[in-house]
């Protein structure tokens, strides 16, 4: 716990001025959502969205990845490098929220209000990140450049590859991409890699 609050922290320390609008939003993670693994659910603000209610932490940890900026992570790369992945699925309604970085950071967030936070300690968890976001970065050239971004429907799994230069989109039909029937499904199957050790340090 200790080291989630310090790793906090330095990223509130290094946001740029616009984002910390997004302060409240941590400190609810904080309160509402589990750290390495213990899920729970967080107080939920009925947000409308795609015909569904999306909790506002949900909201706001998603915005928080989409509009983070290089500088905010000391991150070095060029305009074209994948700062960040995320996968998105919906199930039952419910949307689950695949966010990785380029360090080996990694947190499922699901729109109801739960989600796991600072799965990416675990080595597994942080190898398995990092060849997520790595592999994001062959299939750049099929996303296209967005400023919005929309939650899925069922059936649907979204793309997101935040750069230096923007947010990139792509999407596909998930059993396709489960049966190795896309040009993504090696993309699907790298993030899949990180759900399933995220699942797996739960129970250790």
């Amino acid at each position: 716990m200790l080291k989630q609050l310090k790793r906090l922290l330095a990223l509130l320390l290094g946001l740029s001025a616009h984002m910390f609008k997004q302060i409240k939003t941590l400190l609810a993670l904080l309160l509402g959502f589990s750290v390495q693994g213990c899920e729970q659910e967080a107080p939920v603000t009925q947000v409308q969205e795609s015909g569904s209610e999306v909790s506002e932490v949900f909201a706001g940890l998603r915005s928080l990845i989409l509009d983070l900026e290089p500088d905010s992570i000391q991150f070095e790369g060029g305009p074209s490098d994948v700062t960040a992945a995320l996968m998105e699925m919906r199930y039952s309604g419910t949307v689950v929220t695949l966010a990785s970085l380029f360090d080996g950071t990694a947190s499922l967030y699901f729109s109801n209000g739960g989600g796991n936070i600072g799965a990416g300690t675990r080595q597994p968890v942080a190898e398995a990140s990092k060849s997520f976001v790595k592999g994001s970065a062959k299939h750049l050239p099929d996303f296209q450049l967005v400023d919005e971004y929309p939650l899925p429907d069922e059936g649907k799994v979204h793309f997101y590859l935040v750069t230096p230069s923007g947010v990139y989109f792509a999407k596909g039909d998930e059993a396709e991409l489960g049966k190795q029937r896309s040009d993504l499904s090696p993309l699907f199957h790298l993030g899949q890699k990180v759900i399933s050790e995220i699942r797996q340090s739960q129970g250790q």
